[in-house]
């Protein structure tokens, strides 16, 4: 399970049960989904995807990872979407960290903020390193990867799917 973290503007909190609803209406814009993996994007189905998170949500992936929800610290309430700190696939090696955010919230910084407290926290587990998968067009998270210091290092098949593969080596101090 992963721990609670802040940032400046957000909390970033475990994903509970209680986040489904908005999970739910975030997914079910096509505009979020658009970079995700054919399964997810194209084959969405906001019931069937209902009924799987409580199950996902309950996954344990290891100690210090996991998927945070991303709420604003003043307003708590108010989701800002998620991120992510997991195996690749489930199985590893590789540990991968990722983003999602309802459009609401785009470019306003908020990926940027929330990778960025999850890497210091992978860091203070003591990972070695991270990935990220990022699909070729999501000029977005393309830029939220170089602002944090990831380099491209070719591409990588996964999730059933090809993506950008970005490497982050964490100096643990």
């Amino acid at each position: 399970m992963v721990p609670a973290l802040e940032t400046e503007r957000l909390l970033l909190r475990p994903r509970a049960a209680g986040d489904i609803d908005d999970f739910v209406a975030m997914d079910s814009d096509l505009q979020v989904r658009r970079f995700l993996p054919p399964t997810f994007r194209d084959g969405f189905d906001a019931a069937a995807y209902r009924a799987a998170l409580p199950e996902r949500i309950a996954m344990d992936h290891g100690p210090g990872l996991g998927h945070w929800t991303l709420v604003g610290r003043a307003h708590p309430e108010a989701f800002v979407g998620t991120a992510l700190l997991i195996p690749v696939e489930g199985k590893g090696p590789d540990v991968e960290i990722g983003w999602r955010l309802p459009r609401t919230h785009w470019g306003k910084g908020f990926a940027s903020e929330a990778a960025r407290q999850v890497v210091s926290h992978a860091r203070e587990t003591g990972l070695a390193e991270l990935v990220a998968l990022i699909h070729p067009d999501n000029a977005a998270s393309i830029g939220v990867a170089g602002k944090l210091g990831f380099a491209p290092d070719g591409i990588r098949d996964a999730y059933g799917t090809t993506f950008r593969l970005y490497r982050l080596a964490l100096e643990n101090p």
